[in-house]
């Protein structure tokens, strides 16, 4: 347990908004994403929380996804798609807008990213509406290589503008300016006077890492692969362990 870490968060107590990843933060990370569901206890950790601090979920899953693995109440604020979505308690849901030139090329790039797939084992493309994620884990190592590469030219053609995140055996496709980081500006917007404490831990985490520490707030990097931060733990079991801990009279 980091001691220091605890001491630091109980020390801002109501005046703490915690933001979490989901994959490989709050849940480890499953061979495919409908397998990352939480379980009874995370849920009942996450409702004490809620009770106790602001809460935060910022996810690259859909939104809708989200909330239905985490059906709380309790929880003030959500970040679907890396920000595409975000909807904070008392507030209209904000959405990113597809320009319909920009959602007929998404939907080309789909079509031809299926297509690259067809045959293919081991492979998983979703399209989360804003964001397409291919999916890799299950894949043979050296045929995962030649497909990233493929992917990555045919992105770079039909999207020229759109961002490639690598991920944890995952290849995401993204609009300009949507990442974690700027969710979390957009959170912290409604949150004035709220010390943040972000936990990630992939490449996709880095901009709200770097971001929460840029304001004086508090970066936490869960597990070996976690982009550099103040703060780390050893993996999901660890942040659920704090949390327990926070949760505690």
């Amino acid at each position: 347990m980091r001691e220091d870490l605890l001491d630091l968060l109980q020390k801002h107590n109501a005046r703490l908004l915690l933001l979490f990843d989901y994959d490989g933060t709050l849940v480890p990370i499953a061979p495919t994403p409908d397998k990352a569901r939480p379980d009874q206890e995370l849920v009942r950790l996450l409702k004490a929380l809620g009770r106790r601090y602001r809460v935060a979920i910022v996810s690259g899953r859909r939104l809708e996804e989200i909330q239905a693995f985490l059906p709380l109440s309790e929880i003030w604020g959500w970040a679907g798609c890396h920000g595409a979505e975000i909807k904070v308690a008392g507030k209209e849901l904000w959405r990113y807008s597809l320009s319909s030139e920009e959602k007929a090329l998404k939907d080309k790039f789909h079509l031809y990213l299926a297509q690259l797939l067809a045959g293919r084992k081991g492979f998983l493309l979703e399209d989360k509406g804003f964001v397409l994620a291919l999916h890799y884990r299950l894949a043979d190592k050296e045929e995962a290589k030649i497909v990233k590469e493929e992917a990555r030219r045919a992105a770079e053609t039909f999207l020229p503008r759109w961002q490639i995140r690598p991920g944890k055996k995952v290849l995401e496709f993204l609009p300009p300016g949507i990442n974690k980081g700027a969710a979390v500006a957009r959170l912290l917007a409604e949150a004035q006077g709220f010390l943040p404490a972000y936990f990630g831990d992939d490449a996709g985490d880095a901009p709200a890492l770097r971001l929460v520490e840029e304001k004086a707030g508090i970066g936490v990097a869960v597990g070996s692969q976690a982009p550099p931060a103040s703060f780390k733990l050893a993996g999901p079991e660890a942040v659920r362990q704090l949390l327990l801990r926070l949760c505690q009279p």
